[in-house]
């Protein structure tokens, strides 16, 4: 398994915070945060902060209050939270990705990949948790977007449903954990394609120590 600084799934997932609301994205961040700089950033003390600003402020860093955070925005949100926290070694970079780099991106244990993926057509993306196979992610919305951090990638694993799925994230559908949320191939890379607004498919924001 290629994973972020080579660590087992079950110390991966523990960096899982639990969101709230819309707030896949900060939950994203400071998971990536904490990975690349070994600190303990709580994710929903972060979701109170941004939800405190007034408008037009919070659109910097989120849409409006308890709305999505756009990667162009996860750009802002990261050099606030890093500022915050003096992590002053930090890179950032929003870019079209692709498949190959991004197996290159979990695997550097210096570089750190928030990826948005999307849906239309009341048609979600599976995303399963650890090796059961089961889908968390049958929502009713008919366009919807989702922000995880990219933690894993193991070309055998197998699920219950014997379906393979070798696309792990650490994503803010759990507090903790041991088990990672998984996809397959075909609806990884189907609904990170979908056009992300307002800038590009396969949407991917870059963090690095410097």
């Amino acid at each position: 398994m290629i994973s972020i600084k080579n660590l087992p799934e079950g110390k991966l997932a523990g960096y899982q915070q639990l969101q709230t609301g819309n707030s896949c994205a900060i939950c994203s961040a400071c998971a990536a945060l904490n990975l690349l700089f070994d600190t303990n950033i709580q994710a929903n003390e972060w979701i109170h902060r941004v939800d405190g600003l007034p408008y037009p402020q919070i659109f910097k860093v989120r849409m409006w209050k308890d709305g999505p955070t756009a990667p162009f925005q996860q750009i802002n949100l990261i050099h606030w939270i890093a500022g915050e926290n003096n992590l002053t070694q930090i890179r950032l970079d929003q870019k079209k990705s692709n498949r190959e780099e991004l197996i290159q991106i979990i695997h550097d244990p210096y570089q750190m990949a928030l990826v948005t993926i999307g849906w239309i057509f009341n048609k979600p993306p599976e995303i399963t948790l650890g090796l059961s196979g089961i889908n968390y992610n049958s929502v009713k919305s008919k366009i919807g977007y989702h922000t995880l951090l990219a933690a894993a990638y193991q070309s055998d694993h197998f699920c219950a449903d014997n379906i393979l799925r070798p696309w792990g994230f650490i994503n803010s559908w759990s507090d903790g954990g041991t088990d990672l949320f998984w996809m397959s191939e075909e609806e990884f890379m189907h609904s990170w394609s979908i056009y992300t607004p307002p800038n590009r498919i396969r949407s991917t924001v870059l963090l690095a120590r410097q």
